[in-house]
């Protein structure tokens, strides 16, 4: 017959507790980010979106520009609004919010 100790059990206990405290607050704030970004997003009109998902691919304005046959001054324009409404200055978090409302 094994005997388990009081003070090794409740050990044992408060870190699965832990444990599952803490992958729950992971799980909740991977949500919250997704909503945050799919609100973000859904303020963005349909040509904003097409030149944010160009961008996050890391394709230059030009190539952008080619690619939706608009001027190369039109994508600067749609690029610096997508920045404005999503509150970031960088290709890397534009990327980084598209992933967040993805799910990933």
């Amino acid at each position: 017959k094994t005997e388990v100790s009081a003070p090794n059990f409740y050990e044992k206990l408060l870190a699965s507790v832990e444990k599952a405290i803490a992958l729950d607050w992971e799980r909740r704030s991977h949500h919250t980010s997704h909503i945050a970004a799919m609100k973000d997003l859904a303020t963005l009109t349909p040509r904003e979106r097409e030149v944010a998902g160009l961008v996050a691919e890391g394709l230059l304005n030009k190539v952008i520009a080619e690619r939706l046959g608009i001027a190369e001054k039109t994508v600067q324009i749609h690029r610096g609004q997508v920045c404005r409404k999503l509150k970031v200055r960088s290709a890397v978090e534009i990327s980084r919010i598209l992933d967040q409302a993805e799910g990933r």
